[in-house]
């Protein structure tokens, strides 16, 4: 009859100090998902809102993204020739030796396209900079999405990728 009692103070004593915290700290986390799950939703609305925004219905906006972005109507391989024009010419005139170019696939986005090139010079340090300023200063702008350099002494070779955006669409309807 001792075993019984045993098993029993056992059991509670199980339950009074392993089960009746752990309950509690579920509750605690219960709650405190409950207060992410509300913020949430609060930022995925203000977030959907912000998308929704006509920026087409303010001509100064408008007229920004006009200088900003490739139109709407923009052949991508069309960009990413001129691209390769226009950033040879800077690299020449800042006496670096283009070595070769690709054409890479952008992303795609909802709002945007990429048009990406991937562009291999060789010079010295100060005109591989010097280019990099020129591309950065081009309107529509460029983004500069990698840069590796390599080399030493007074030859160094750099490789750039650099992308103009198409701009798509500026609103977006939630689905």
């Amino acid at each position: 009859m001792n075993k019984p009692i045993v098993f029993l103070l056992i059991l509670l004593f199980i339950i009074r100090f392993g089960v009746v915290p752990m309950h509690q700290k579920i509750q605690g986390k219960r709650g405190l998902l409950s207060e992410l799950q509300a913020t949430y939703a609060t930022k995925q609305e203000l977030m959907w809102r912000y998308l929704a925004l006509d920026a087409e219905a303010d001509p100064a906006v408008e007229q920004e993204l006009a200088t900003l972005l490739y139109p709407k109507d923009a052949n991508k391989t069309a960009i990413q020739t001129d691209l390769v024009r226009s950033i040879t010419g800077m690299a020449e005139k800042r006496s670096l030796n283009v070595l070769n170019f690709q054409m890479l696939d952008g992303i795609e986005e909802p709002m945007l396209s990429e048009a990406a090139v991937l562009i291999r010079a060789s010079g010295q340090i100060k005109a591989v900079v010097e280019l990099l300023k020129d591309i950065l200063s081009v309107r529509p702008i460029l983004a500069v999405r990698d840069v590796e350099i390599s080399g030493g002494g007074n030859t160094y070779t750099v490789k750039l990728i650099v992308s103009g955006y198409i701009r798509k669409s500026l609103g977006i309807r939630r689905d």
